[in-house]
């Protein structure tokens, strides 16, 4: 798969040259890749380390220093203490009210010890009690950790852990590498315990657990050993792993490491992806070659398109194109509108030569930037992207091609620069004028949580998100409410063209299972904030208009939340709107984004506070399994 961006075109020829070398390659999860003895300040030829706490020379190896990250999933039944246990270890809290169960998958984000000189950044992930549903293998995605919990005040407990340990044994794509450990929750209760300590570790013993911790999250008894150990262990068996491993390839551990060797055929090829800042009109000339028209039917666009007799049009970000050729060479043409070309003159502009004129090529590109620029409260509209053909060898062949041949689900993302990569490749200290006077290079929707979201679910996606825009009142605007926010937006094909005659056709387009709305945050970031009333009718108005245009079928996964204050100052108005409009539509949900995965204000942030691209991994992953239950549902 190919992605064009703003790189040379000696980078780009080069990508599109190896795409026919692509080899599949077999390999672990990245959280359980063996860590280089160089990077571990250990080199060839010196002695094997001591044992720690017990662990042999190669678990030791995998402990003596650096930071490892960890995911580990918390299961029990309501009421067990998970949520009370993640806020014991991460801020030394106890909730001594009475609370409702999770609606969503919770992740608080902490750090233990494992070694003097070593740590493990561990992500506790604390799933919703929905015995009926099945769970969701996104959520079990490179968990290292396994936590079973039990309450000891309550006889039942026992059964209900062993059925959610085999739920998850079933769920977990690689559950034979992970570290599976008994906890056991309320100990502080003596009186009304009734599982006693001897019984607990027989069940642990039942199930293979790596081990048994008794815990209170109201005295912190235990919380922190409990955690520290399970990474311990987790880490360490990583060390066995690697073993492992490294007997298949022929290194031997005789008290010095040797060096490994590479069994044949097993090599394998990564070819980095290249991403499109597509942010022009786009034109291809076809003189003597073979002329495939941008509306041919071999070629696959996922997102709003308009399409002409001669021409397809485009201006809302992550619009993609792609299709399959066996040919020589392939040709673009564009004018200077942005990024390619320096020149006003029509130029031909040669993306790839020198394939193999036998083999398949796919290619694959994507609009990364928005419709508009924003500049301060002033939003000029780009030009929109024009495309009208592609330009191959004579003797080319042309076949339809997508990167989804049978997606499991459509979703649909209404949102503003949250959604769109605004910022995402820039850098917190970066002052205003250079982020605004740098927006297309600083963004890149291909690299934002919506594509990533939908990787993971196997989805098709389409996004209609313009920076700066709110429900009822855009970002810098002077009134408590704005002519032209977002949900003005929602039935246009063109972000930049109102005219009715090219008005978005859902009747004619397959429904979304879902659509995403992420809006709020544009709207109370600076003073005067809108009246409630206000923003409760005009996101209540959006809802309607979802649905008038999709049917009550689809699921409206309205969305808020992060570390900001102006983040989560919408949550209160778009839970109580969702809750009024659920009344008459039960398909609709509200995800609230957790803190903890945007709260480092230098690690986390790109342009003017945007959320970077790590950051928007983390939301891509956070919101995968909560998204999955919701359309496994009824």
């Amino acid at each position: 798969m190919i992605v064009l961006s703003h790189v040379d075109l000696e980078t780009l020829n080069s990508c599109l040259r190896v795409c026919h070398a692509w080899h599949r390659c077999l390999r672990l999860p990245a959280y359980w890749k063996q860590r280089s003895i160089v990077d571990l300040m250990w080199q060839e030829g010196d002695p094997v380390p001591p044992s720690i706490d017990g662990h042999s020379p190669w678990e030791s190896l995998y402990l003596l220093q650096g930071t490892f990250e960890l995911k580990c999933v918390l299961l029990g039944a309501y009421g067990v203490g998970r949520r009370s246990l993640a806020e014991r270890l991460d801020e030394h809290f106890f909730y001594r009210g009475t609370r409702g169960a999770s609606p969503g998958a919770k992740m608080t984000m902490t750090t233990v010890d494992l070694s003097p000189r070593a740590s493990a950044n561990l992500q506790l992930w604390t799933p919703p009690c929905m015995p009926s549903l099945p769970m969701s293998p996104l959520l079990f995605r490179e968990a290292a950790v396994l936590g079973v919990c039990i309450d000891c005040t309550v006889p039942t407990s026992l059964h209900a852990a062993e059925a959610l340990f085999q739920a998850a044994i079933r769920a977990h794509p690689l559950a034979q590498f992970a570290t599976f450990g008994v906890i056991c929750t309320k100990v502080d209760c003596t009186p009304e315990r009734v599982i006693t300590r001897p019984q607990g570790e027989a069940f642990a013993r039942s199930l293979g657990a790596a081990g048994y911790w008794e815990t209170s999250s109201a005295t912190g008894q235990g919380v922190v050993e409990c955690f520290e150990a399970l990474a311990r262990k987790a880490v360490a068996a990583r060390g066995r792993l690697a073993k492992r491993k490294a007997r298949d390839e022929g290194m031997r551990l005789d008290g010095r490491f040797r060096h490994r060797g590479r069994i044949p055929g097993r090599g394998c090829f990564h070819m980095r992806h290249c991403y499109s800042v597509f942010c022009l009109c786009l034109f291809v000339l076809g003189v003597q070659a073979l002329d495939i028209v941008a509306t041919d039917a071999r070629i696959t666009y996922m997102g709003r398109v308009l399409r002409l007799p001669s021409a397809v049009r485009f201006d809302w970000p992550g619009v993609s194109i792609s299709f399959s050729f066996a040919g020589f060479a392939l040709t673009l043409d564009d004018r200077d509108r942005g990024l390619i070309l320096t020149s006003d003159q029509m130029e031909r502009i040669s993306i790839v030569s020198g394939l193999d004129p036998l083999a398949n090529h796919t290619l694959f590109l994507m609009k990364s930037n928005e419709a508009s620029n924003v500049q301060l409260h002033v939003q000029t509209p780009l030009d929109q992207v024009q495309l009208i053909s592609f330009q191959l060898d004579d003797g080319a062949r042309v076949e339809p091609w997508t990167p989804l041949a049978s997606p499991r689900w459509r979703l649909e993302v209404f949102s503003d620069s949250d959604s769109n990569g605004f910022g995402i490749l820039g850098l917190p200290d970066m002052s205003l004028s250079t982020c605004l006077e740098g927006i297309i290079k600083y963004q890149d929707t291909h690299l934002g949580w919506v594509p990533l979201l939908a990787a993971q679910l196997q989805a098709t996606f389409s996004i209609e998100a313009w920076s700066g825009k709110g429900v009822v009142k855009n970002v810098g605007d002077p009134g408590s409410t704005s002519p032209d926010p977002m949900p003005v937006y929602w039935n246009r094909t063109l972000a930049c063209d109102p005219a009715p005659a090219t008005r978005w056709d859902f009747a004619s387009h397959p429904r979304p299972d879902a659509v995403l709305v992420l809006l709020g945050s544009n709207d109370y970031l600076g003073e005067p904030y809108p009246g409630d009333a206000d923003f409760h009718q005009g996101y209540l108005d959006l809802l309607a208009a979802i649905t008038g245009a999709y049917g009550p079928q689809v699921h409206l996964i309205n969305l808020c939340g992060g570390h900001d204050p102006e983040a989560q100052r919408p949550c209160p108005h778009v839970a109580a709107a969702a809750a009024q409009f659920g009344r008459g539509h039960p398909r609709t949900h509200v995800v609230e984004i957790p803190g903890a995965i945007d709260q480092d204000a230098q690690a986390d942030r790109g342009c003017i506070g945007h959320r970077n691209v790590p950051c928007q991994r983390r939301i891509a992953e956070y919101l995968a399994p909560i998204v999955e239950q919701i359309l496994l549902g009824p």
